[in-house]
């Protein structure tokens, strides 16, 4: 039976050794627990920066979102998205986009924000959200050299767009257009 040693402190600074199984109580991976060590360290850092004050304080409350790093809430959209939350993990990603955008220091900010609200946009049916939060992004990186993975998402997003709105206008010539979709009648 594989088991974790875990190192803990006592109250008088001493270290001490615990041995968890698993399905103890606090069992956890070796990768859960540098994930946990890695979110205390950067806990640490983030309070150290904010008491230090001045422009890196600044900075840093600049990037936060419900109290932590823009940067630390993929792995809680990733859960949301596997939960099927897809609303949760888009106002999660919504709040995220700003902070990215300001902590650009003249380069593009970072893309994985605005492709995965896109991507849930677009899992929603949502082609109007979906492309414009690929155009907000496009527009900030404005003076950005050369086409990226947003703009080809960007440009799948109008046709998909596009085709819908002339699937729809098809429908309502031919008068086949489903009666849930018909806003002047109810549907059954």
């Amino acid at each position: 039976m594989s088991f974790l040693r875990r190192l803990l402190r006592a109250r008088d600074g001493t270290p001490q050794a615990e041995v968890v199984r698993p399905g103890d109580a606090g069992y956890a991976t070796q990768s859960e627990q540098r994930r946990a060590e890695n979110a205390a360290r950067k806990e640490r850092l983030r309070l150290d920066r904010l008491a230090a004050g001045g422009e890196e304080a600044d900075r840093e409350r600049r990037g936060l979102v419900r109290g932590k790093h823009y940067t630390e809430w993929p792995d809680t959209v990733r859960e949301l998205k596997r939960e099927e939350r897809y609303e949760e993990a888009l106002r999660l990603l919504e709040e995220c986009i700003s902070p990215a955008e300001r902590d650009r220091d003249g380069r593009e900010p970072a893309p994985w924000y605005t492709e995965q609200a896109a991507i849930i946009d677009r899992k929603l049916g949502d082609h109007d959200a979906e492309i414009s939060v690929l155009e907000r992004y496009v527009s900030v990186c404005a003076t950005s050299v050369g086409r990226t993975r947003i703009h080809e998402r960007l440009d799948k997003a109008r046709a998909l767009a596009h085709r819908r709105r002339a699937g729809i206008a098809d429908d309502i010539a031919a008068g086949t257009r489903p009666a849930a979709a018909r806003p002047d009648e109810p549907g059954e």
